[in-house]
């Protein structure tokens, strides 16, 4: 292959590889919110789980 011909190819690989990580970074990046509503979720419903157990066992010992 002519050297010249390597340098012509190069930019419109590294266009196409900027192009699929830009892509790539906007899916991890969305994911990551994803997962971190997600985990937030989990941490109000373990609240709310701690607050209502011991009412739940007082209900079941009063019994």
């Amino acid at each position: 292959m002519h050297p010249n011909l390597k340098v012509l190819k190069m930019p419109s690989q590294e266009t196409e590889f900027k192009h699929l990580d830009n892509q790539y970074k906007d899916e991890v990046n969305a994911l990551k919110e994803k997962l971190e509503n997600l985990q937030e979720q989990i941490k109000v419903q373990k609240r709310i789980e701690e607050q209502e157990k011991p009412r739940k066992w007082w209900g079941l010992w009063r019994k």
